[in-house]
Formats: structure tokens, C-alpha cells, sequence
């Protein structure tokens, strides 16, 4: 009989974050005081679309709904309620394993989707009312991708004998270009809450895969490409 799957996830890595949030918070300090413009900061839930969280098929994603943090710089230009955004976040999707315990045993652990979208392009605002306004944004640029780190402990059967696996899956950093369309509400200056969909383009993934079995361990080069999509519901203040 074989074994149960108790998939677990391992949290993320704080050191992005440990990188990240200083550079936030010298921006959301400096920027003010160099510019016109407005400066906003976000919090993310992210909501995986098409291939990215779909759970069968050769490109599935399996994405789960994540979380994320951005930062956003809009400077005035041309006419009225006109003005260039750019948009620096980071994104955070876990790993849905459902699929898979319905087609192994053993044990598995598994990390997160991650995602650095850095996007320019225009952003259009106009008044809806004394205290709120309403905009568009179209941004496009270049995106830092990684898969999910997987680790599995099982047995498998080859059609004569049983034998005790153990693959461990890394994936590398991989770049694509992306865009950004959405719109928003600004409630008494600085209350953003914004929907976005964000497609990301389909990244080249070089995921190194280390496979034992009974002991003996084969070192596999394998080159991935992966849809990435989402839809990202967000509420932050701008300054």
C-alpha cells in the first residue's frame, strides 16, 4: 500500500523581503521631496489566471492564490489628469498540490511562485467626485520569475520491483516581458484600491532536478516555459 501525501510548504524566503522593504521605504522618504508626482505603496492579494492556475495539463501552473507588495511613482505630463507610472512589486504565490496527491505517494514539500514585475507606461486620472478620482493605468516592461522549489520522498514501481525515490527540484531565475492593464478609486487623496490584470509573458525556466533512486543519483538539465497570469486586487495609500 502506498503512502500518504502530506505535502507541506515551505515559507518564503525572508531575505527578498529583507531587500525589498528598506528600498520601499527609502523611496516612500525621498521621492516626495524630488518630484511632483504621487507615490503609492500596495499590498496584493493575487489571483492566478489561465494556464498559471489551471492544476492539469502539461503547462499547468498550479498556482494558488498569493499576496504580494508594490510600490508606484506617477509624474505628471502632457495634459491634465496625464502622467508616466512606474511600478516596481513583488508577488508571492503558493504551490497547489492537489493534483498530485491524487497520482503519488510519499512525501513532498514544495515552496512558492515568485514574481518581480517592473512595469512603466501611462496613467489616466479624472474626478468622480470632490473627495475620490478615478484612473487607468496601461504599463508594460521586464519580469523576474522563479517556480517553486519541490522535494519528494517516495517509493515507485517500474512494472517488476519497488524502489525508494528521492527527487529534488530547483528551479533557476528566469526574465520575460510583460504588460499591465487596470483601474482604480482614490477615496480622500490617498485611500488606492485598484484591480489589475497582469500577464507576464512565458518565462524559460533551466530547472536542475537531482533524482535517487536506491541510492544512486542522476542529475538532470531540464528547460521549462511557463504561462504567467493574474489578476491582482489591491488596496494601498498613496502620498
Amino acid at each position: 500500500m502506498r503512502a500518504l501525501v502530506r505535502p507541506t510548504e515551505r515559507g518564503f524566503c525572508m531575505t527578498e523581503l529583507a531587500y525589498v522593504l528598506p528600498a520601499i521605504l527609502a523611496c516612500v522618504l525621498i521621492a516626495p521631496t524630488v518630484c511632483s508626482g504621487s507615490l503609492a505603496m500596495h499590498g496584493y492579494v493575487t489571483i492566478p489566471a489561465g494556464d498559471f492556475g489551471d492544476a492539469l495539463g502539461e503547462d499547468a501552473g498550479l498556482a494558488n492564490t498569493g499576496f504580494g507588495l508594490g510600490l508606484e511613482l506617477a509624474l505628471p505630463v502632457g495634459g491634465p489628469g496625464l502622467s508616466w507610472a512606474s511600478d516596481a512589486s513583488i508577488l508571492f504565490n503558493g504551490f497547489d498540490l492537489g493534483a498530485f496527491k491524487e497520482n503519488a505517494g510519499g512525501v513532498a514539500e514544495v515552496g512558492w511562485w515568485w514574481n518581480v514585475p517592473l512595469l512603466t507606461g501611462l496613467r489616466y486620472d479624472a474626478a468622480a467626485s470632490p473627495e475620490a478620482s478615478m484612473y487607468g493605468t496601461v504599463l508594460a516592461g521586464l519580469s523576474i520569475a522563479k517556480t517553486p522549489d519541490f522535494k519528494w520522498s517516495g517509493q515507485m514501481f517500474d512494472g517488476y520491483d519497488l524502489h525508494a525515490v528521492d527527487m529534488d527540484q530547483e528551479a533557476s531565475f528566469a526574465t520575460s516581458l510583460g504588460f499591465e492593464v487596470g483601474g482604480g478609486l482614490v477615496i480622500g487623496h490617498d485611500l488606492d484600491i485598484s484591480l489589475r490584470y497582469l500577464n507576464l509573458g512565458t518565462p524559460e525556466f533551466h530547472v536542475h532536478t537531482e533524482v535517487t533512486t536506491d541510492g544512486h543519483t542522476e542529475a538532470r538539465r531540464i528547460t521549462s516555459k511557463k504561462s504567467i497570469s493574474m489578476f491582482l486586487i489591491s488596496v494601498g495609500l498613496r502620498f
